[in-house]
């Protein structure tokens, strides 16, 4: 399974070549707490707006949800349509949150 964890995305965000970060949750859960800049497609409404990711195929991508059981079936899609470099985050948010990491909240 292609997975990352979120020491190593972590540690990507504080280079000059950021992946690419997907968030697959609901607006709703998007509102209330996300990685900076990380772009909103909603699991349900990804097939039609596939076309929003970046063009080159190759770009490495991170897929994230709240556990990681959406990111890793919107991952398993993308690689079936030809995207290469595409990871799930390891535990989703659930886990970034239990570590502490940086990320967008409203509170």
């Amino acid at each position: 399974m292609s997975e990352i964890s979120c020491e190593e995305l972590n540690e990507k965000l504080k280079s000059k070549k950021k992946p690419f970060l997907l968030d697959v949750r609901t607006s709703e859960e998007y509102a209330k707490a996300h990685l900076e800049d990380s772009k909103l497609i909603p699991i349900q409404e990804f097939a039609e707006r596939i076309n929003e990711l970046p063009a080159d195929k190759t770009t490495e991508i991170v897929v994230y949800c709240h556990y990681g059981g959406r990111s890793t079936r919107v991952m398993q899609f993308m690689k079936t349509q030809g995207f290469t470099n595409v990871k799930s985050l390891e535990g989703g948010l659930s886990f970034w949150e239990l570590r502490k990491l940086p990320m967008k909240c409203k509170l």
